[in-house]
C-alpha cells in the first residue's frame, strides 16, 4: 500500500528544498527547520516550518503553517493556530499555505493585529485534492522559491522582524501556552491517585508541608504546575549542558512518543554522566504526565534540538536557561519566593566578608544562594572559590531543582554544587553531607562548615502547624515556636561573631509573645537592625507582611537576655523612597506612643522597643493608619502595594534601602 502524502510529508520535503535554496543563494534566510516539531496532535506549540537567520538557529525569522488543499487558506482555526504560534515566539509575521494558495500576515509596529500583506497562487492552477499534491511537486517547488525571495526582501526592508532564541523563550505567551495544560495534568494526577493509594498518600504528605505557601489553591493544580516546571527545566538544562557534556546529547534522540517514565530514565543516565542530580532527579507526579501536556513538553525538546547551542555563545545559552526557568518558576512558586532585589540587598547587608561561607538552610528555589554567588563574583572571587563557599539546603526535593538551576552553569560541570536536602532543625556543623562526585558519579561525603553568614527567607508557618511540620521542635513557648524554632538553632551553624540576615513574618511585632521571642533571640544574638516596610508587602501574592533581621552571634549565650543593647529600626516608605536617617527617642511611658508619619529610621534602646510595639498592638493597625493618612484606604490593594512593587522590581528601591543600612 503506497504511503499517504500528508502535511507531515509535504513539510519534510519543503524543509529540504528550502535548505537547498538557502545554500545556493545569499539570503537573509540561512536555513529552515521544523521536522522535530511536527506532531500529529491538536496542541502544537510550534509552526510546521521555521525559518532561521543563522546556521545555529539563534535567530528565528518566521513560522509557516501548512495544510492540504481541502482546508481553505481562510480557515478560522488555521489562522488562529498560526497566530498563536507566532505570538508564542514573539514574531511579527506568519505564513499559511494550503498548496493552492499562500498568504503572508504581518503585524505592524503600532498594531498587535496581524493583517494580510501578500499572497501567492500555485502555478498551473490549484491542485484541489490531497492526492494530487505529490504529483504537483514541480509547481509548489517553483512557488516556494518565489515566496522565499519575497520574504527575504521584506526581511531586508525591516518589515519582518526576527527574534533571538533567548527572547522567544522569554515570551510569556509560550510559557502561558504550556501552563494551559495545568487542568489536564491535574486530572491525570487525580486519576493516578484514584488508582494508587500509595501515590495519594505521597501527595497528601507533600501538601501538608507546602499548603501554607499556596493558600486558596487546589493541591493537584499546584502539583501539576510543579510537574510542568520540572520537565521544562530538565529539557532546557540538558540542551544547555550539551556544550559541556557529550552524554547530554542523548536528549536529541529520545524516541518520539516515549512515555514520561522512560524519558526520566534517560535523564538519570545523563545525570550519572554529567552530574546535576538535583536537576535531573524524578519529582513527585512527573511520571504520571501523558497526552497533550506531555506532547507539548516533547515539542519543546524538539524545538531545542533544532538549535546548535554550541555556536550561539555562552551568554546566550545562560540567558536561555535563566529566562526560561525563571518564567516557569514564577508559575510554580509559592507566595513567599524571595524577590531578587531583596535577596541581593540582604546578602550585601548581612555578609560583611564576601569571601566567607554563606549558607541558606531554607533555600527554596535558590534566589538567595544565587544572590550570594553573584555578590562573590562581583567582588572578584574566582568562580570555583565562590561555589565552594555557597551552601544551600531545603527540607524538600522540588525546590532543590530550582536552587541548583539558579547556581548551575555548564562550566561548573566538574564542580560539586553544595545544594542538598536536609531539615534545618537536624543540621549540625561538621555533620556529613552527601553529594555526588561530578566525575565518577560516586557518593562523596563533605562536612558542613561553620558559616560566616547565614542568609535565609525562613518558612512562614502558622504556630499551630509547627508541631505537625516538625514534631521534634523544642518549644520556646506556645506562641514563639513557629518563629524561634529555626532562629535559636542557627547560631550553632555560625562561626564566632558570625552574622545572619533573615526574612520573617512581622507577627512578633506588637504582641506580648513577641517580647519573649525577642528575648530568645537576644540570648544568642545581638539584634543589629530590624527593617520594616511601610510601603506595602515585599511578597506580591502573600498577605504576610515581612521584616528583615540583621543579627550577630554572641560569643557567649546571654542569660538572661541582654535588654539594654541598641537596635536600629528602619522603615521603608513609598512616599519619599527613603529609609532610616533620623534618630528619634520613643515617648515616655504614659504618653501617646504612636509614631509620627515621617517614615524615618528610629534608633533607640532595646527596652523601649517593647513599649513602642505594645502600644501599636498589631502591625495591621499601623499600616492602616499610614495608608489612611495618605488617602489610600479604599482604593484597593493594588494601589497600596505600589511602593513594595517598586522595591521588588526597580533598582532604586533596593539601592536606597541599601544606602540606609550599610555603614558609610
Amino acid at each position: 500500500m503506497p504511503a499517504i502524502y500528508n502535511e507531515r510529508s509535504w513539510a519534510a520535503d519543503l524543509i529540504a528544498h528550502l535548505n537547498r535554496l538557502a545554500d545556493e543563494q545569499r539570503l537573509n534566510v540561512k536555513r529552515a527547520g521544523g521536522e522535530h516539531t511536527i506532531r500529529d496532535d491538536e496542541g502544537l506549540l510550534f509552526p510546521d516550518v521555521l525559518l532561521f537567520g543563522d546556521e545555529a538557529g539563534q535567530a528565528i525569522l518566521q513560522g509557516w503553517e501548512l495544510k492540504m488543499p481541502d482546508t481553505p487558506v481562510t480557515d478560522a482555526d488555521l489562522l488562529a493556530n498560526a497566530e498563536r504560534k507566532a505570538r508564542g515566539l514573539g514574531l511579527n509575521s506568519f505564513l499559511v499555505w494550503n498548496v493552492d494558495r499562500a498568504v503572508l500576515y504581518v503585524a505592524g509596529e503600532d498594531s498587535e493585529s496581524y493583517q494580510s500583506e501578500k499572497s501567492w497562487a500555485l502555478p498551473g492552477g490549484p491542485a484541489e485534492e490531497r492526492g494530487r499534491v505529490a504529483d504537483r511537486r514541480a509547481d509548489w517547488k517553483a512557488l516556494v522559491e518565489t515566496i522565499l525571495q519575497d520574504v527575504d526582501r521584506l526581511l531586508g526592508e525591516g518589515v519582518l522582524r526576527d527574534r533571538t532564541l533567548v527572547d522567544a523563550f522569554s515570551e510569556r505567551a509560550l510559557i502561558e501556552a504550556l501552563f494551559e495544560n495545568v487542568p489536564r495534568t491535574a486530572e491525570q494526577l487525580q486519576e493516578a491517585a484514584r488508582r494508587d493509594n500509595r501515590f495519594q498518600a505521597k501527595v497528601d504528605l507533600w501538601w501538608s508541608h507546602v499548603e501554607e505557601e499556596h493558600a486558596g489553591e487546589e493541591k493537584l493544580d499546584v502539583l501539576a504546575r510543579r510537574s510542568l516546571t520540572g520537565w521544562i527545566s530538565k529539557f532546557v538544562f540538558a540542551h544547555v549542558l550539551k556544550t559541556a557534556c557529550a552524554d547530554a546529547r542523548s536528549v536529541e534522540s529520545l524516541p518520539e512518543g516515549a512515555p514520561a517514565a522512560d524519558v526520566q530514565d534517560a535523564f538519570e543516565s545523563i545525570s550519572q554522566a554529567c552530574n546535576f542530580l538535583n536537576i535531573f532527579r524524578a519529582q513527585l507526579g512527573e511520571d504520571r504526565m501523558a497526552g497533550r501536556p506531555w506532547s507539548q513538553i516533547a515539542q519543546v525538546n524538539g524545538f531545542l534540538s533544532e538549535v546548535d547551542l554550541q555556536s550561539v555563545g555562552a551568554e546566550a545559552r545562560q540567558g536561555l536557561l535563566r529566562n526560561t526557568v525563571s518564567a516557569a518558576k514564577r508559575k510554580a512558586a509559592g507566595q513567599f519566593t524571595t524577590p531578587p532585589p531583596l535577596a541581593r540587598l540582604l546578602v550585601r547587608v548581612a555578609a560583611r566578608d564576601r569571601t566567607g561561607v554563606v549558607f541558606d538552610p531554607c533555600c527554596g528555589t535558590g534566589t538567595i544562594p544565587a544572590a550570594a554567588y553573584a555578590e562573590k563574583r562581583d567582588a572578584g572571587q574566582p568562580a570555583r572559590e565562590a561555589l565552594d563557599t555557597v551552601w544551600a539546603s531545603d527540607k524538600f526535593t522540588f525546590p532543590l531543582q530550582a536552587a541548583t538551576l539558579a547556581l548551575a552553569r555548564p562550566e561548573h560541570m566538574g564542580t560539586p554544587l553544595h545544594v542538598f536536602q536536609n531539615d534545618v532543625l537536624d543540621l549540625e556543623v561538621e555533620s556529613e553531607v552527601t553529594f555526588h562526585d561530578p566525575s565518577s558519579g560516586d557518593e562523596i561525603q563533605k562536612p558542613l562548615p561553620p558559616a560566616d553568614c547565614i542568609v535565609s527567607n525562613l518558612p512562614f508557618v502558622q504556630f499551630e502547624d509547627v508541631e505537625e511540620a516538625n514534631p521534634t521542635i523544642e518549644r520556646v513557648n506556645e506562641r514563639i515556636e513557629a518563629l524561634a524554632g529555626e532562629e535559636v538553632r542557627l547560631p550553632g551553624l555560625l562561626v564566632e561573631d558570625g552574622r545572619a540576615g533573615l526574612i520573617l513574618s512581622n507577627a512578633w511585632l506588637g504582641t506580648d509573645w513577641g517580647r519573649d521571642f525577642r528575648h530568645a533571640l537576644q540570648r544568642f544574638y545581638h539584634i543589629e537592625k530590624i527593617v520594616v516596610s511601610e510601603a506595602g508587602r515585599w511578597f506580591q501574592n502573600a498577605d504576610v507582611v515581612t521584616t528583615l533581621l540583621i543579627l550577630e552571634r554572641r560569643t557567649e549565650v546571654a542569660s538572661p537576655a541582654a535588654e539594654e543593647e541598641e537596635t536600629a529600626y528602619h522603615h521603608h516608605e513609598e512616599r519619599s523612597g527613603r529609609t532610616g536617617g533620623r534618630r528619634r527617642r520613643p515617648p515616655p511611658v504614659g504618653e501617646p506612643r504612636h509614631p509620627r508619619p515621617c517614615g524615618a529610621g528610629v534608633d533607640h534602646r532595646a527596652d523601649a522597643h517593647e513599649q513602642r510595639h505594645r502600644a501599636l498592638r498589631t502591625p495591621r493597625c499601623r499600616v492602616e493608619r499610614s495608608l489612611r493618612r495618605r488617602g489610600l484606604v479604599g482604593r484597593g490593594r493594588e494601589r497600596a502595594d505600589r511602593g513594595a512593587r517598586a522595591f521588588r522590581d526597580r533598582a532604586w528601591g533596593a539601592a536606597r534601602l541599601e544606602r540606609a543600612l550599610l555603614p558609610e
